[in-house]
């Protein structure tokens, strides 16, 4: 209970206080999250050591993993804001350029847009929908049935709809058969349909649902993220747009695209990577949960 009173209040406060406090807000309360969470700092700074090769240390490191909690907190307290941006705020703070010259090269036609725990992820569905796109997408129960319900209400607002993990895949199907777009985060694994491939040298479980629905559809998968770009601005960064093959079977399409949309996650993580909000060590060998 205590939880989603919390993020209820947080998001009445995101709606009425002016820019500054609410950006005052999100840096203390990401700085005491840096403070407190020792465990935390510790993963951060590890999966930084692994996408660096281990070319920082020290000081350099510690500063770096803390923007990473800052960047969540960020993150956060933009997701809880989201229902009360207008769009022509997000039009002038926001560079859409390589999402709409994506989306423009696909002509039209339903796609499936894949992007990880990166930078304010929940914006780039916001902007989907204002583009003019009807929005799937799949949201993990938390819990706390509260704030599952707080989750899926938040995103409704914003023109996303939320299917619950079970059944799941036959709704995005649907929904891409009648020309919309699904939105999906691949960057841990959930459900039953996952396999193992590498992420910065690392073998861990990555899901395949966005590949069979490409597949399956004949649709193409647009990689890419939204990413802060400065002190209140944002942009689109597009990794690349993928087709499946028509001359391999399934199987081996599956891994040809995967191995395409990883590489693509690499790359962008590689260039923001205090903005990846991996909470998980790299070198777990298990699935990764949400």
């Amino acid at each position: 209970m205590i939880g989603v009173i919390s993020y209820r209040l947080g998001a009445w406060l995101a709606s009425v206080l002016p820019p500054s406090v609410k950006h005052g807000a999100a840096e203390a309360i990401g700085e005491l999250n840096w403070l407190l969470r020792w465990h935390t700092r510790a993963v951060v700074a590890g999966n930084l050591n692994v996408i660096h090769q281990g070319r920082l240390s020290g000081r350099e490191l510690d500063r770096s993993a803390r923007r990473v909690i800052l960047n969540f907190a960020r993150a956060i307290a933009l997701f809880l804001e989201l229902p009360s941006l207008s769009w022509d705020d997000v039009r002038a703070r926001a560079d859409l350029s390589e999402l709409e010259a994506a989306i423009d090269a696909v002509d039209g036609n339903s796609f499936v847009a894949v992007s990880g725990h990166i930078g304010p992820w929940e914006l780039g569905g916001l902007c989907l929908a204002r583009l003019g796109h009807e929005v799937h997408t799949v949201a993990l129960d938390h819990p706390s049935p509260a704030v599952t319900r707080f989750y899926t209400e938040q995103r409704e607002k914003i023109g996303l709809q939320a299917h619950r993990l079970n059944g799941s895949f036959a709704r995005l199907k649907a929904a891409i058969d009648a020309g919309h777009c699904v939105a999906l985060l691949i960057d841990r694994a959930y459900g039953k349909a996952h396999k193992r491939f590498t992420l910065f040298g690392v073998e861990s479980e990555f899901p395949l649902g966005h590949l069979v629905l490409s597949v399956r559809c004949n649709v193409p998968v647009i990689t890419g993220a939204l990413v802060f770009d400065g002190p209140d601005r944002f942009r689109y960064v597009h990794g690349g747009t993928h087709r499946p093959d028509p001359s391999l079977g399934e199987k081996e399409n599956l891994e040809a695209l995967q191995e395409r949309c990883l590489r693509d996650l690499e790359d962008i993580i590689r260039r923001y990577p205090e903005q990846w909000f991996q909470f998980r060590p790299l070198k777990r060998t298990e699935s990764y949960g949400d």
